[in-house]
């Protein structure tokens, strides 16, 4: 069941990539690029467009707290649900540098059949706060 539906953006400070300065994806090759710790979404951004960082970009692994942080202090490039740093685009904290749409959002996936009575409280709970119930 879908819980979240929101895009997954390429986000940067606007002093790391002013608005406009990049106008191909290729460009982003040679920034520095912020991952969270035990995602892949930057690596499999990279890969899927056909990118290869150039140079001397680096390339951090952080806790999602600390990878918004570095982002929003212009330490490098993010790949994040745009739901979730969606007040840091409105007030300029944050410049989209691409969105790819073709990710829907956030699911609650289970096992087929009928679940555990815990697993079911879990998942009512999980569905009633994203409002998707």
């Amino acid at each position: 069941r879908l819980l979240l539906r929101t895009p997954v953006v390429v986000i940067a400070a606007p002093e790391l990539v002013p608005p406009g300065a990049v106008r191909t994806l290729d460009e982003l090759a040679g920034f520095p690029w912020l991952q969270e710790l035990g995602t892949n979404e930057a690596t499999a951004f990279l890969h899927k467009n056909g990118l290869t960082r150039t140079g001397d970009a680096g390339f951090v692994s952080l806790p999602g707290n600390l990878m918004l942080d570095a982002a929003r202090d212009g330490q490098g490039i993010a790949v994040i649900a745009r739901a979730f740093v969606e007040g840091d685009i409105t007030s300029g904290r944050l410049v989209v540098l691409h969105e790819d749409s073709e990710r829907e959002g956030y699911f609650l996936v289970t096992p087929a059949g009928v679940q555990r009575p815990a697993v079911q409280a879990f998942c009512d709970w999980a569905l009633r706060q994203s409002g998707a119930v």
